[in-house]
């Protein structure tokens, strides 16, 4: 297990996709900001069919991870959405 990745998963049932990135990214010792990397990330949870719960509102929080989320969004051809994912077992394998 990832410890990181492990204290998010004891602090809330579902987790910020962009907040595991972030996460992985540091124990993986990962630049997050990359929105290809984070966009390539996003169509392996989809390919993986990893359950993954769009949140109706959008981030407003200013800041890189809002960035991050748009222009992935732009990629995928989205409209920017919030993500959460449970971080069972499964998921963080």
């Amino acid at each position: 297990m990832l410890p990181r990745l492990e204290e998010m998963r004891k602090t809330l049932l579902y987790n910020s996709v962009i907040d595991i990135w972030v996460a992985l990214c540091e124990e993986k010792g990962w630049r997050w900001f990359n929105v290809e990397s984070y966009t390539e990330f996003l169509s392996y949870l989809k390919l993986q069919e990893v359950n993954m719960r769009k949140i109706p509102v959008c981030p407003t929080e200013p800041g890189k991870k809002t960035q991050l989320a748009e222009e992935s969004s732009k990629i995928l051809g989205e409209t920017a959405q919030a993500r959460a994912i449970k971080l069972d077992d499964l998921a963080i394998s």
